[in-house]
């Protein structure tokens, strides 16, 4: 395996090597449909194909600067953007191959592929707190480990009062309307539930290593795994001057029962930039394993492919926010969790707003921030 480990860390390694580079497109051949919540709401549909054996396994066997996998992207809504498409050829990184995709995208109304520069890992995408790195993931070896405490955590995607069923697809393409207080944070088969229903999990820290991410945007990050799987359900990023700036929040299912602990993938994942009150949803569902022959793999995931506005399966999500009463809560802070490691500072606007929220049961945008205080 290409990547370095700390001596003397085995205590660390497993659930660091195992849980992190979980991106946000689960590292297995499938097609899945997305929903993707910005200013405006986006459907879309995305191919992807990763060598042999799937999962982390081909990842870590992957050598630097090799593409371990393709990702192809297409826009079925809102109208205006239908036909638009992104393929992305994801590259194994280390110190010297720095580069982590090759972007390509077409626009029909454009009518031609344009090949994009490689974004910084700290760019955000267009409208999202959701950055590259949030999206591509985080290698463990970048960063330095250490575990500050476990925890159980019972709620991370929070729905809002005013909305009792998610309407969600099933790898068949059936739809089914889903009671949001069944949701569970690791889906119906996941083995290790509280009595109570909650998930044990490992807090650890991770530091950026000053010679692998210079100057890097995140440099102090927290993650909630849980304790068998090392699956990331709650993610909290600091910035340098030590206070926090964004979470990330997840509920996660088996989408592959084939890969046992290895084929589960996020469901629903919100993202929420503290600083800015930015805030942002997107839905997984839909999900089918696909094995790519030669042949699909040489059609589909090149950039000539895209100008054909080819869509290999009729896939529309369901999964939508129609009305700013159903959107997702702001995310719990947990201010009481582990107070020494973690550096609350947020507005008294935002304070405002978040008191509003959780009185009301829904979000709040409006709120004036008279009663409003900082929190740390």
């Amino acid at each position: 395996m290409n990547y370095p480990q700390r001596s003397g860390a085995t205590s660390i390694c497993e659930p660091t090597h195992r849980g992190i580079p979980r991106c946000r497109i689960c590292r297995q051949n499938h097609i899945l449909s997305r929903r993707r919540i910005r200013l405006k709401s986006c459907k879309i549909i995305t191919l992807a194909v990763h060598p042999y054996p799937e999962g982390l396994v081909s990842y870590f066997n992957a050598k630097p600067g090799d593409i371990y996998a393709r990702w192809l992207s297409q826009d079925t809504a809102p109208p205006e953007n239908l036909g638009n498409q992104m393929l992305m050829l994801n590259h194994r990184t280390d110190q010297q191959e720095t580069k982590k995709t090759d972007l390509f995208a077409y626009s029909p109304v454009l009518r031609r592929v344009r090949r994009f520069p490689q974004p910084r890992r700290q760019d955000r995408f267009p409208d999202n707190p959701m950055t590259y790195d949030d999206f591509l993931g985080r290698d463990a070896w970048e960063f330095t480990w250490r575990i500050i405490g476990t925890d159980v955590l019972y709620e991370t995607v929070r729905f809002p009062a005013t909305r009792q069923t998610i309407t969600l697809m099933a790898g068949d393409g059936s739809l089914n309307d889903v009671s949001v207080k069944s949701l569970k944070l690791m889906g119906d088969k996941y083995p290790y539930y509280t009595p109570e229903g909650g998930v044990p999990c490992y807090v650890v820290e991770a530091k950026a290593k000053p010679d692998w991410l210079p100057d890097y945007y995140a440099p102090r990050l927290l993650y909630w795994l849980d304790q068998h799987y090392f699956y990331p359900l709650h993610t909290e990023q600091y910035g340098s001057d030590g206070a926090l700036v964004a979470t990330e929040d997840r509920i996660a299912d088996l989408y592959n029962p084939d890969l046992k602990e290895r084929g589960y993938q996020n469901l629903i994942t919100i993202w929420w930039n503290a600083q800015l009150d930015f805030l942002s949803y997107g839905v997984h569902d839909g999900h089918r394993l696909r094995q790519w022959s030669e042949k699909d793999k040489e059609i589909y995931f090149n950039p000539d492919f895209m100008r054909r506005v080819w869509f290999p399966i009729p896939m529309k999500t369901q999964a939508t926010v129609r009305v700013l009463e159903d959107f997702f809560l702001r995310p719990h802070l947990y201010r009481d969790k582990f107070p020494e490691e973690r550096k609350i500072i947020i507005t008294p606007e935002v304070e405002a707003r978040i008191q509003a929220q959780d009185a009301a049961g829904r979000l709040v945008f409006t709120e004036s921030p008279t009663n409003g205080q900082q929190g740390q």
